[in-house]
């Protein structure tokens, strides 16, 4: 595994016990995503299913319960693991779990169903193009930042230490490429909040990775406490973090 691909698998296991995860509500934003793929006319009943950079499974279970069978892949053993724990505690036996980058992720034949949510290692040209190729007569639906916003605490540590922000316009860049090959979609435009809650040691390495991510080595601990502070929820005993996105859900193959 090259360097680049070592640093990626780091940050995403470091980041997997903060990660959001199923959750088995009705009304979870999770559901009114796969709603809305399907009111667009994917079907994932009795379907095979690709999830791409699946992460903690908090879309592939719910998929699981839907399709025939489910293969998920991601770059983080830790995401797979709690996925993997979660599917257990549901009885699911349809999941496949592959340790892969997409670049080295070899696909044993086509899939009636690609998913692919919020999936960094998408962003190039030819790892675009893989996905058309794996869905062949299929359904692809790729969710995408239209544009990204940093949760607030986060932020005002990104700017206390002058650190670049990274951007997220991942939506807009597949639409863009889908368009240059003469590919028909369909999208819907999401906008929102995301609440996250944490406990305190997880909210504390949830900073102090995102900032070594974005090139500050050695954050200040009791900085980030005093920053995370009015984030916390005494009666729960963790920070509350809400995040506004707004996204693009992208639907190509229908026809």
């Amino acid at each position: 595994m090259d360097s680049e691909k070592a640093k990626l698998k780091e940050f995403w296991n470091k980041r997997a016990q903060g990660f959001p995860r199923y959750n088995e509500a009705k009304d979870s934003y999770e559901n009114s995503i796969l709603q809305t793929a399907m009111d667009l006319g994917v079907n994932f009943k009795g379907q095979r299913v690709l999830d791409v950079g699946c992460g903690s499974g908090m879309y592939t279970l719910k998929i699981a319960l839907m399709a025939q069978s489910v293969v998920a892949v991601d770059i983080s053993e830790e995401m797979l693991e709690i996925s993997r724990l979660d599917s257990q505690k549901l009885g699911l036996e349809n999941i496949t779990y592959v340790l892969s980058d997409w670049a080295d992720f070899e696909p044993k034949g086509q899939f009636d169903v690609v998913f692919c949510s919020m999936c960094p290692p998408t962003k190039e040209d030819p790892a675009k193009a893989k996905l058309i190729e794996v869905v062949g007569s299929g359904s692809l639906v790729y969710i995408g930042f239209k544009q990204y916003t940093d949760p607030k605490p986060l932020g005002i540590l990104i700017d206390h230490y002058n650190l670049t922000r990274k951007t997220f316009q991942s939506g807009p860049d597949m639409r863009r490429w889908l368009e240059g090959q003469n590919l028909k979609y369909k999208y819907v435009e999401r906008n929102g909040h995301w609440t996250n809650e944490y406990s305190r040691e997880v909210g504390l390495n949830w900073c102090q990775n995102m900032l070594s991510d974005l090139g500050c080595p050695s954050p200040d601990i009791e900085l980030i406490e005093e920053t995370l502070k009015p984030f916390w929820i005494d009666e729960i005993k963790k920070y509350r973090v809400t995040t506004p996105y707004s996204i693009e859900l992208i639907v190509y193959g229908l026809g």
